[in-house]
Formats: structure tokens, C-alpha cells, sequence
């Protein structure tokens, strides 16, 4: 019994915690405050998409790498884990061809320009940098926009053979 009435309560929190919408243009949106817990939250949307997209399963894992590097991003570093400050993701798709997942924080921004390669010599055994190599690697195509506030991350459908 109380395993059940800590699960309900957890799941009460979540969802006090995040805001799940469609919107008119037939993209979705969710907003959620700058907490680590809040990540598993797009596990659920990421599934809805899988479905609605019939996406391979090789694809939603490139995906959800991406996608929960953009958002720890977000939550760590964009908004310094301020309870205040939320995170706002959008899933949609663009240029008929490819879903784009776009994650936006309330932070100052970064030159996403100037993160070192983590791959190079001087910076294999440094942390820092392979969320931003991840997200560039994974997707097709990357767009970072507002000083570094908002990442567009870009996944061709057409390897999942969904409209073509």
C-alpha cells in the first residue's frame, strides 16, 4: 500500500511540475521547472511521438540521447537548477521531411561556438562538452538560436520510412 501511495504522490508532483499541451499548429509543447526529476517526464512524450511517427528503434534512441543532453543542459547549465525557471520543449515537424525537437531555457545563454571538442586530445579526460558533441553527432541537422538559449535539434523521418 504505501508503495502505491508513493508512486501516486511522485506522479502528483510530476505532474504538478509539467505542462503538456498540443498546440494549433499541430506541434506539442511541454514546460517543466528546472529539476533532474523532470527529465523522465519526456520519456512519455518521446513514446507518444515514437508511436505517432512510427519511428525505428534506432532512431528514437538517437533521439532520446540528444534530447536528454539538450534538456540536462537546460536544467544544469542554462538555468542553474532554479525551480523558478523552466524549460520549454516543442516537437514538431519541419520542412516536410524532419521532426525537430526544440529545447529552450531562461538562462543568459553560451557561445555553444567555443565548447571544446571532447574528443580532441587536450579534452578527452575533461567533463565538460560532450552533451553539445552528443546533440551535434546524433541529429541531423542542429540549429542553436538566442545566445545559446534554445537548440533546434533536426531528425530526418525518412529513416524510419514513415511518409516516403
Amino acid at each position: 500500500m504505501f508503495g502505491v501511495l508513493k508512486i501516486y504522490f511522485s506522479t502528483k508532483y510530476i505532474r504538478s511540475m509539467i505542462n503538456l499541451i498540443d498546440t494549433e499548429e499541430g506541434a506539442k509543447k511541454m514546460t517543466f521547472a528546472s529539476t533532474l526529476q523532470n527529465i523522465s517526464a519526456i520519456e512519455t512524450l518521446l513514446c507518444e511521438v515514437k508511436k505517432e511517427y512510427s519511428l525505428t528503434d534506432e532512431l528514437c534512441d538517437d533521439i532520446w540521447i540528444a534530447l536528454n543532453e539538450a534538456v540536462s543542459n537546460a536544467i544544469k547549465h542554462g538555468n542553474n537548477f532554479n525551480l523558478t525557471k523552466n524549460v520549454h520543449l516543442f516537437v514538431q515537424t519541419k520542412e516536410d521531411n524532419y521532426l525537430c525537437f526544440t529545447v529552450k531555457d531562461e538562462g543568459e545563454g553560451f557561445d555553444f561556438s567555443s565548447v571544446p571538442d571532447p574528443t580532441n586530445v587536450d579534452f578527452i579526460d575533461k567533463p565538460n562538452g560532450r552533451g553539445v558533441f552528443l546533440i551535434n553527432k546524433l541529429s541531423d541537422k542542429v540549429t542553436w538560436k538566442d545566445r545559446g538559449t534554445s537548440v533546434e535539434m533536426y531528425f530526418d523521418l525518412k529513416k524510419s520510412n514513415f511518409y516516403f
